[in-house]
Order: C-alpha cells, then sequence, then structure tokens
C-alpha cells in the first residue's frame, strides 16, 4: 500500500517522538534531550537519547536509532506501513486502506502542491507591489509609521494586495488554473450577483504564513481603512492550512528559540514584527486563535519554555487555566509577563523600548504561581476562600511530571495561604489516582563503528549547518573520505542541500538506509558547536591522510621500477603534502 508523503509528513509534524517513545519507556530531560533506558538492550545505565528539536532517537550502547517510525517498527516488529497507520490515530490522521485509492492520493498530493505553488507565486506579488509599486505609498507609509523595518518586510515577505477585483484571481485564470482549485486554495471567492469569482484579499496589508518545511500555507490581511471591517481577515482552512497547526513567525524564529531556549507567544502579527524588528526575534503568534495542543507540541520540537506576553486587559483568569492545563500536559515551562496599562506587546515595545521589555520577561512569573495570586485575590483570605483557591490550583500542581517542582510548589501554596505543609500534601495524596503519570516499560544494547575523527567532524558539519556546503565543497574532500558510510551521508547531504530547496539535515534519517547511524551523528552534532576553521583544518587532514596513503602506494612501486613518470608524481606528493603542513603551521600560530 502507498500512504502519500504528505499524510506521514502530517503524522511527524503532529506527534512529537519524546511522547510516543514515552509511551514504551520512562524518559528523563538531559539538557536539550530526552534520556533513559534503551527498550532494546539491557542497561543499568541510561544511553537513550531522544531529540525532541531534530525528532530523532539513538542508543549510545547499542547503535539503535532513527525516527517516530524507525522506533515503533522495531520496538513492535513492524513493517514501515503497519507502524505509519497505528501512529496514523494518534496524529488525528486517516489512513485510506484501499489500495485502489493511490490514484485519488496522487490527485491530492498534486493539487495540494499545486496550491502551495499558487500561494508562494501570490506571495511574490503581494511582496513585490508593497516594494516597488508606485500605488503602495500608503502601505509604505504605514509601515513605516508603525516602525517595521526594510530587513523585517523583507524577511517575512509582507506584502500589499491592491483594491482590484481579480489581481491575482485573472492572473491565474489566465494561466489555466481551474476555477475549482482557485476558490479550492482559498484566494479567491465566488460573488453572490453572477458566480464571477473575485481575489478574497483586497486592499489589504498581507502577512505571508510559513509552515515548518518553509511553504506558504496561508495569509493574514489587515485592512488600512479605519472604518474597514473586518479589520483582520484570514485564510479560510484549505488543503494545505489549518490554522490550529501553524504559527506565525515560527520560520523566521526557529533558530532564535533554539539558542535563546525559550519562546515569547505573543497574539498578533504585528507583536511578532515588532518584537523581531527591534531584536526580540524568539517570538509567535497563535493564529487568531488561543494556544492550541498542536502549537504546543509544533514549539516543544524547539523548547520546553514558553513566555506568554499578555496585554494588561486581557490575561482572562480562564485563559491562563486554559493554558497552563495544555501546557503541563505537555511538560511545558510556563511563564506570563503582564504588560502595564492595558498595553499590547507591539505598543509596548514603541513606547519604553526593547531593553525595558526584556527586563520585564526577565522578571516573568511562573504560571502556577500567577494563578495562585489570582485565585488568592479573587477568593479572599477566609477559610472557604482558601479551600477553593487549594481546590482550584491543586488539580494543575498535580500535573507537575517533576517531583522537586512540585514539592516546591506545595511549600509556596502552604506558605502563602498559611497553612500546613503537609496538609496540602495530603490533599494531593488524594488526587493521584486520577492523575497518573505514564510508568516505564522495559529496556536492552550494542556497539558503534570507530572512524576518523576529520572524517566525522566533516560530516557532522554538514548535518549542524548547510553553511558548510561551500567550504567542503571548495575543499573536494568528500571522495577522500575512507570510511563508507560516513562518505554515503556525506554525499547524500550534498546532494539533496542542492535538490532540494527546503531540505533539513534531519530529514536524512527517513531517506537512507542507516537509520541509525544517521541518527547518531544527528544527535552528536546537536551537541557540538563547530567553527569553519576546525572544519577547514579537519578538511586538510584529510587530504593529506590520502597523500599520504598515495605516496605509500608510489613508493612501492618505485621500489619494483626506476620509472620518471612514478617518480614526479611521488616528488608532487611530496611538495602538496609540505605546502598543507606548511599551512596547518601558519593557521595554528594565527
Amino acid at each position: 500500500m502507498m500512504i502519500p508523503e504528505d499524510q506521514i509528513d502530517l503524522i511527524k509534524e503532529r506527534l512529537d517522538i519524546v511522547d510516543v517513545i514515552s509511551e514504551y519507556i520512562s524518559l528523563k530531560s538531559a539538557g536539550r534531550n530526552s534520556k533513559g533506558l534503551c527498550p532494546f538492550h539491557g542497561e543499568k545505565t541510561p544511553s537513550f537519547v531522544v531529540s525532541s528539536e531534530k525528532q530523532i532517537f539513538h542508543c549510545f550502547g547499542c547503535g539503535a536509532g532513527g525516527n517516530v517510525f524507525t522506533f515503533l517498527m522495531k520496538v513492535e516488529s513492524l513493517s514501515f506501513v503497519e507502524a505509519v497507520k497505528k501512529l496514523a490515530p494518534k496524529a488525528g490522521v486517516k489512513i485510506e486502506n484501499d489500495d485502489r485509492n493511490e490514484k485519488k492520493q496522487t490527485e491530492t498530493q498534486n493539487k495540494k502542491e499545486t496550491i502551495l505553488k499558487m500561494n508562494r507565486w501570490g506571495m511574490e506579488q503581494y511582496h513585490r507591489y508593497l516594494m516597488k509599486d508606485a500605488n503602495a505609498l500608503e502601505p509604505r507609509h504605514y509601515l513605516e509609521n508603525r516602525g517595521i523595518g526594510m530587513k523585517t518586510r523583507e524577511e517575512f515577505k509582507l506584502g500589499f494586495s491592491p483594491n482590484l477585483w481579480q489581481f491575482l484571481s485573472g492572473a491565474l485564470l489566465k494561466k489555466k488554473v481551474s476555477r475549482d482549485l482557485i476558490l479550492e486554495s482559498g484566494l479567491a471567492a465566488v460573488s453572490k450577483n453572477n458566480d464571477n469569482i473575485y481575489d478574497y484579499f483586497r486592499n489589504r496589508l498581507m502577512f505571508p504564513i510559513q509552515n515548518t518545511h518553509l511553504n506558504i500555507v496561508g495569509f493574514g490581511a489587515r485592512t488600512l481603512e479605519k472604518e474597514g471591517q473586518p479589520k483582520y481577515l484570514n485564510s479560510k482552512d484549505s488543503p494545505v492550512y489549518n490554522k490550529s497547526l501553524n504559527l506565525y513567525g515560527l520560520a523566521q524564529a526557529r533558530a532564535h528559540i533554539a539558542e535563546n531556549d525559550s519562546v515569547i507567544v505573543v497574539e498578533g502579527y504585528f507583536d511578532v514584527l515588532s518584537l523581531y524588528d527591534k531584536g526580540i526575534k524568539n517570538v509567535v503568534a497563535p493564529l487568531g486563535t488561543a494556544l492550541t495542543q498542536d502549537q504546543i507540541r509544533l514549539i516543544k520540537r524547539y523548547t520546553r519554555s514558553i513566555i506568554m506576553l499578555f496585554d494588561g486587559d486581557k490575561a482572562g483568569i480562564e485563559a491562563v487555566k486554559r493554558s497552563l492545563s495544555l501546557l503541563l500536559k505537555e511538560e511545558m515551562s510556563g511563564q506570563i509577563v503582564i504588560l502595564p496599562d492595558s498595553l499590547d506587546p507591539d505598543d509596548y515595545i514603541k513606547k519604553y523600548g526593547a531593553e525595558k521589555l526584556l527586563k520585564l520577561i526577565k522578571n516573568s512569573k511562573d504560571y502556577v504561581l500567577y494563578l495562585l495570586d489570582s485565585l488568592s485575590q479573587d477568593c479572599g483570605n477566609s477559610i472557604t476562600g482558601k479551600s477553593k483557591v487549594l481546590d482550584e490550583i491543586l488539580p494543575y500542581v498535580q500535573e507537575v511530571p517533576h517531583l522537586i517542582q512540585r514539592n516546591l510548589y506545595i511549600k509556596e501554596i502552604a506558605e502563602r495561604l498559611d497553612i500546613e505543609e503537609n496538609r496540602v500534601h495530603l490533599l494531593m495524596d488524594r488526587m493521584k489516582h486520577s492523575q497518573r503519570l505514564p510508568e516505564s516499560k522495559s529496556i536492552p544494547k550494542s556497539e558503534v563503528n570507530s572512524m576518523d575523527m576529520s572524517e566525522k567532524t566533516v560530516v557532522l558539519a554538514l548535518l549542524q549547518d548547510k553553511k558548510f556546503i561551500d567550504l567542503i565543497r571548495e575543499a573536494d574532500i568528500i571522495d577522500l573520505i575512507s570510511h563508507s558510510e560516513l562518505r554515503r551521508v556525506a554525499e547524500l547531504l550534498m546532494k539533496l542541500y542542492v535538490e532540494k530547496e527546503n531540505f533539513k539535515s534531519s530529514d536524512i534519517v527517513g531517506l537512507c538506509d542507516q537509520p541509525s547511524f544517521v541518527a547518531r551523528l544527528l544527535l552528536e552534532a546537536s551537541l557540538q558547536s563547530l567553527g569553519e576553521r576546525l572544519v577547514n583544518d579537519c578538511c586538510k587532514k584529510i587530504r593529506l591522510r590520502f597523500l599520504i596513503r598515495v605516496q605509500s602506494q608510489l613508493l612501492t612501486e618505485l621500489k619494483k621500477e626506476d620509472d620518471p613518470k612514478i617518480l614526479q608524481a611521488y616528488q608532487n606528493l611530496v611538495l602538496q603534502q609540505k605546502k598543507l603542513k606548511e599551512e596547518g603551521k601558519t593557521q595554528k600560530k594565527l
């Protein structure tokens, strides 16, 4: 049975490998990764590492590794298709079982690809109009007045839809794109008067929405007219877009979120743009909804720390409770910042600047403690009031997975409510039966290949960052890598980086015949900080070793026969070696 690639991608997107593996073994946080006892061999010291950021696992004991599908195939002895089918319901994805639907699935996939191309083309038209058209002076001035600089406009590909009925739809019809597909994409709507189609977005500032694969999946749009209604208009759900599965700004913020190990969640497009423009770049926004569980899982790939920026008048206790419940279920750390004077983040940073906002963020309040303060204020200091606070807050505390953190909350609650700590523990014990955490299951072990460190470092560099491609290509040493598996990985990476525009190194796990080996390398790459100088040195060492090997072969041949050509080749190799060694000495002095 052929399962469409987009359904496989959707399953991977919706599921966090840490959650799936936690159903089989107990995992504990270890820096940016999670660690536990390997289910594939017997061990007493955990060597099984799971990366939420890379969506891979690897055991440094037995060498097992791969992605979420690989894990299920191995742990339950399933085929790939069986593993996909088993994970699909968890992700809320329906897999067609009838092989006869393959044609239909291919058509659906083709439709999605066409819509994504249309969206990207539409983004380019809107962006070009905003940046260059003489009729777009008003939106350009509007962005200037709101403090959004040129660099940010370019990075987020902001655009403007002119006040024309068929700016996009007319051009698409001329390109022979079917009317039904244009309508299904959400770029156009049907007139009630004459059944003609017209552009859905007109006379609006455009905010392209990118998914984690950097595809343009939809648009947000703001009117610049004072009386314009609605003020914001967003793409409707389409075959490529679901607002609860995406976050505005995530494509631009991912690296900054990982670097800061935290994400700032705001409400609107301009909140994201203003903070990003002023240098606070680990910022995202939900798309017209409260933060959803799918969005939290998306964030969890990059960090487990969420800072919510609430407008002073919007920090409703119910919204805080709802967010807290979802955060605790996903084992996320939550902080809350209430901005003064009912200012939203965009207004605050314009009025007070980035430095003051960062200070507020630095002093952000723990979600549970904020809820405790709010409940105490609402319920009062009476016996009944304190009892109500405990009834409200303890179910959330019970969901905190880490014992020490849970006990610290209990201590804080006891002190603030002036209740004996052991009484709070007793109340918690009564709730335990309804809030059990997943229990750990079985465990297993094996070995790993030894390899040359210079060769390994070059491959780790390619897995870590595509910026090393030009350096390694110029060094021309891929063919000289002696370790066959490392060489195959390096060759595949160089090929995929060139052929696939949005290729991420972690995608290679599902594309190679050695997923365990690659998963291990990916984890090692994520734990190291490699510089160009080190990678350059490793490239030279690889070439030097190659020259020494060839030189040894030529010397053996010279002993057999006195051939001038072989002698010349030998002497050239000696000169090349000398040059490489001298370059190495010069760099060490520098």
